[in-house]
């Protein structure tokens, strides 16, 4: 178990694994689970995806049941977790992988 703690030395939360996603937000794993908290430890996407990254234009890649799809910022899956595979959104699209064959979605 690990413990996050803020500059003045103020627990935050505990987690067994943890990153930086950029912008004051922290990407944490409890119990096989991931989600996203910011720098104050309160909770922007709770701890219930296979796999998250860091925001990218505004969504976030989530994994659920072995699939890739895309959260907002409000827990909101907005593109649905089929694909196999995917990168991240720069310019308005992002590169997936669906069936062993790639692409781009926007």
């Amino acid at each position: 178990m690990k413990v996050l703690i803020n500059k003045k030395g103020k627990e935050i939360t505990n987690c067994d694994e943890f990153f930086d996603c950029r912008d004051g937000l922290i990407g944490i794993n409890r119990n096989g689970k991931w989600g996203i908290i910011s720098q104050n430890g309160d909770t922007i996407i709770p701890c219930q995806y296979e796999k998250i990254s860091g925001f990218h234009e505004g969504l976030c890649k989530v994994k659920i049941n072995g699939k890739i799809g895309f959260i907002n910022d409000r827990n909101k899956l907005v593109i649905n977790a089929i694909y196999d595979d995917g990168s991240y959104f720069k310019d308005g699209c992002c590169k997936v992988s669906l069936n062993k064959k790639w692409g781009l979605i926007n």
